[in-house]
C-alpha cells in the first residue's frame, strides 16, 4: 500500500492510502506520462471537482429549463381558452347569420334590432374574455 501526501490549491490535505491495484494504475499512468504520482491524483482530485462543479451548474440549468417549461405549458393553456372563445365566437355567428336571421321587411327596425343584439354580443363577449369562460359557458350566455 502506498502512502501519499498531498497539496491542492497551496492546501494540504492528509495523507491518502491506496490499494495495490489502484497504487499500480496510478504509477503506471504517472510514468506513462512522465508524471509524479501525486501529479497524477492532484489531476484526478480536480478533474472530480469540476466534474461535481458541472453537475451543480447542470441542475440549475435544468432546473431553469423546468420553469420555462412550465410557463410556456400555462401560456400555452391560456392560448387554448383564446382558441375556444373564437371558436364559441364564430359558432355563434353562424348560427346567427345562417339560422337566426330573420327576413329583413322593415329596415330601420332590423337596423335597430341587430344595433340591440350587436350591443349585447359585445358586452356578453367582454364578460367572458375577460372571466377567461369556456366555449359552453359562453355560447349559453349568447343563446
Amino acid at each position: 500500500m502506498q502512502h501519499l501526501r498531498l497539496g491542492l490549491s497551496g492546501l494540504r490535505c492528509g495523507s491518502v492510502r491506496f490499494g495495490d491495484e489502484l497504487d499500480a494504475q496510478a504509477q503506471a499512468i504517472a510514468n506513462e506520462r512522465g508524471m509524479s504520482a501525486s501529479a497524477i491524483v492532484r489531476t484526478a482530485v480536480e478533474m472530480s471537482l469540476q466534474r461535481e462543479q458541472f453537475a451543480v451548474a447542470l441542475s440549475d440549468i435544468e432546473t431553469n429549463i423546468a420553469s420555462t417549461l412550465n410557463a410556456n405549458r400555462r401560456d400555452t393553456a391560456k392560448v387554448s381558452e383564446d382558441i375556444q372563445l373564437l371558436v364559441a365566437i364564430m359558432d355563434q355567428f353562424v348560427k346567427f347569420s345562417m339560422i337566426a336571421t330573420p327576413e329583413i321587411i322593415n329596415k330601420e327596425g332590423a337596423v335597430a334590432l341587430g344595433n340591440r343584439r350587436y350591443a349585447g354580443f359585445i358586452g356578453d363577449l367582454n364578460k367572458a374574455f375577460h372571466t377567461r369562460r369556456k366555449k359552453a359557458v359562453l355560447t349559453q350566455t349568447l343563446e
